[in-house]
């Protein structure tokens, strides 16, 4: 049985390999000086990674869609069934990768190295039996002692000098992964691979939908996503996905939050503006949409340009089609032919699965789907199943749990996400500090980035909510300086627009 499957996971590999030289310029960059064609089992991958080494050796980058003529003359070469074989391979992986979609270029290089360093080890013994076996002793020995191209990749050492490495620093637009629009994008910065970000927020602040937000972001960049629930149940996430994707409500019309200008609202403004009705008395004049007045025109001429701009909150009313089955899958069928089916989704009940149930998982998904997550999301790590040996209630269990998560978000080398719960004291608080943390602050040494969600019952009314930095490993920060966000629950549009608060 464990042959099986382990035949199973290098033929896995050997088509992970494949589709990353097919569509990827840096992988197969990378993988050209220690690649040898006689490390591959599958005949069709071996010929079709020939292919494009001669593509990449003559043009200089990856054959991507030119594959397909590539193949139409090279098909006269091959006998009937293996002509068969490849073009189904190459369709499939057509109808796989749209246009602008990549891989997980550096994930599929580690899992390339671990092939081709067994691979390499069998060839050589196998030759060094040979020479072994014909009396020539000191040859076979030198051919054992020499270590091979794959043995010094294997090694992961490097050098400062090396322009390779001096060029992957600048390469901004590799190492970003996602990012968020506007002033929220710029206060959280991009986000990379390996990085594990945490969320905190008390119950029902919304880290579970800001989360969605993090696979929404990743989706429209064509990257695939993996999202695993510990909280919610198959239909309750998926309506949320349909929501979030289609903009459809349950009402004909609703409210929408836009920023406006304090002094706006005061008519204490002495700009020139169109607006002509004032709607507070004084800064103490609560504002939510029960008291919409339709005729009030919101004022951000100031806005980004000088310190006069007082950023609150108004709305404007749009018309939303019914949230119906027929117009769901109208909606998710657009959004897949334009982005992709890169979307992944379990839900486990609460605290019945583990980092190592995960794990197992996502290794179920690249073997029986050829599908590898660029963005990993657990909604929430606090309610995950300890290792064994440790108790719930220890803080080790924790510190275990979120420990575990960095490393598997960096073996992935993908990003990943989770939340954490805010402890007692933090729930009447308006803004949350490290010492908020639920069970166990040591968290926040096993992040990259922790964000805090906080939320009044009166900004709840309004549809706003603020985010604040808790830690950043790889930028300076200030803890107490928040981001304002717009939202609307209703509909699943969680970052209508954001600002910093004055």
């Amino acid at each position: 049985m464990a042959k099986i499957v382990r035949k199973s996971l290098e033929t896995t590999i050997e088509n992970q390999i494949v589709t990353a030289v097919i569509v990827s310029t840096a992988f197969i960059s990378k993988i050209e000086p220690v690649i040898n064609l006689d490390f591959f089992i599958n005949p069709y991958a071996k010929t079709i990674c020939k292919w494009c080494l001669q593509y990449f050796e003559k043009y200089g980058k990856a054959p991507g869609m030119s594959i397909k003529p590539i193949f139409d003359v090279e098909k006269h070469n091959l006998d009937k069934a293996e002509a068969e074989i490849i073009g189904t391979l190459l369709s499939k992986l057509s109808e796989d990768y749209v246009e602008g979609q990549g891989v997980n270029e550096e994930y599929i290089y580690d899992n390339a190295l671990k092939l081709f360093e067994e691979r390499d080890l069998t060839l050589r013994l196998e030759q060094a039996t040979r020479l072994k076996d014909v009396g020539k002793i000191n040859e076979a020995k030198d051919l054992m002692i020499q270590p091979s191209k794959v043995e010094l990749a294997v090694t992961n050492w490097f050098q400062l000098s090396d322009p390779e490495v001096m060029r992957s620093v600048f390469d901004m637009e590799k190492r970003e992964l996602i990012s968020f629009p506007g002033i929220l994008g710029k206060a959280i910065g991009p986000l990379e691979r390996e990085w594990l970000v945490g969320l905190l927020g008390n119950f029902k602040r919304g880290k579970s939908v800001y989360m969605m937000e993090f696979v929404m972001r990743a989706l429209l960049k064509h990257l695939k996503a993996a999202v695993i629930s510990l909280e919610m149940s198959k239909i309750s996430t998926s309506e949320r996905y349909y929501k979030r994707v289609s903009g459809l409500g349950d009402e004909d019309a609703y409210l929408y939050p836009v920023f406006d200008c304090q002094k706006n609202q005061l008519g204490s403004c002495e700009r020139p503006r169109e607006n002509s009705v004032r709607i507070r008395n004084n800064k103490r004049d609560k504002i939510s949409r029960d008291i919409f007045v339709s005729n009030y025109i919101p004022c951000t001429l100031c806005r980004g340009k000088n310190t006069d701009y007082e950023p609150e909150v108004w709305y404007e009313r749009l018309e939303v089609p019914k949230f119906t089955l027929k117009e769901v899958k109208k909606k998710w069928r657009g959004f897949e032919m334009m982005y992709g089916d890169n979307l992944q989704i379990k839900c486990y009940p609460r605290f019945s699965a583990s980092v190592d149930d995960i794990r197992r998982d996502l290794d179920f998904l690249e073997r029986s789907q050829d599908f590898i997550p660029d963005l990993i999301i657990v909604d929430y790590a606090d309610i995950l199943k300890p290792d064994k040996g440790t108790r719930k209630e220890d803080h080790k269990a924790i510190d275990s749990i979120w420990k575990s998560l960095a490393g598997l978000v960096a073996e992935r080398r993908c990003l990943g996400v989770t939340g954490s719960q805010g402890n007692r004291p933090s729930l009447k608080k308006e803004q949350h500090e490290e010492e908020d943390l639920a069970e166990w602050i040591g968290k926040l040494g096993h992040v990259d980035v922790f964000l805090a969600l906080n939320q009044t019952p009166d900004e709840k009314r309004k549809g706003v909510i603020r985010f604040n930095m808790l830690a950043h490993r790889h930028k300076k920060f200030v803890s107490d300086e928040d981001v304002i966000v717009l939202q609307h629950l209703d509909t699943m549009q969680m970052i209508l627009d954001s600002e910093y608060t004055k």
